[in-house]
Order: structure tokens, then sequence, then C-alpha cells
């Protein structure tokens, strides 16, 4: 399952987590809150550095830019429907119901995915 704990091992290894997740449970700008599905990217060494990023057990959060402009963003795990670490799909299992997830993006819940998306059970 995804935690605190393995996000903070990701980060401490220099790592860019980039992670898919369903908006509606987020904190995000209003124009990355339309799609039903964002991205967004997390590390310590970013271009772009995240001032304040928070790892609790519920969630990660951090003020990140989009086009210069900075906006604080949260995003709880349980709303995580993919994970790379490192442009790597990663080992990562969540427990929760299976939802749809964007296209390309690996399940991590232990499900597979038919051609439109939607997990099915493995």
């Amino acid at each position: 399952m995804l935690t605190k704990k393995w996000l903070e091992d990701a980060l401490a290894r220099n790592y860019v987590i980039r992670i898919a997740f369903e908006t509606r449970f987020a904190v995000l700008p209003l124009h990355l809150k339309k799609p039903k599905f964002c991205a967004l990217d997390f590390g310590l060494n970013l271009r772009k550095p995240i001032p304040d990023l928070e790892l609790t057990e519920e969630y990660i959060a951090g003020t990140l830019s989009f086009g210069g402009l900075t906006h604080y963003c949260k995003v709880p795990y349980d709303a995580i429907v993919g994970i790379e670490e490192d442009g790597a799909p990663a080992q990562v299992e969540q427990s929760r119901p299976l939802r749809k997830m964007p296209a390309g993006w690996r399940v991590i819940d232990g499900g597979k995915t038919d051609g439109e998306g939607e997990r099915k059970p493995a």
C-alpha cells in the first residue's frame, strides 16, 4: 500500500515521483480540476523546488509551479490510481475499490485494465 514511508524512501533516493489521481479528491488549481484524472510530479530536486513539501499518513502536498504560477496542491493517497518513480512504474500496492484510471498508467492495486482504461480484478 502507498504510505508516507514509501514516499519518504523514494524521495530520499532523489527520485521524481509522478502520481496519477482522481481530481475530485484533490486540492488543485481550477484548470486541473476539470479532467477526471491528473498527474503531478513531486520530488526534492525538481527544477522548481517545492518549498513546503509535506507527507502525512493521509496525503502528499506542496506548492507546485504551473507555467510560472504557484499553487498549493494536496493529493490524498486514496485518490491515487497510478504512480511512477523516476519514469518507471512503481511497485506499490494500493488497497481500495477499483476505479477508472488514465490510459497508459500502471494499476497499483493488482488489477488489470481493458482497452478503455477500466480496471478489472487480476
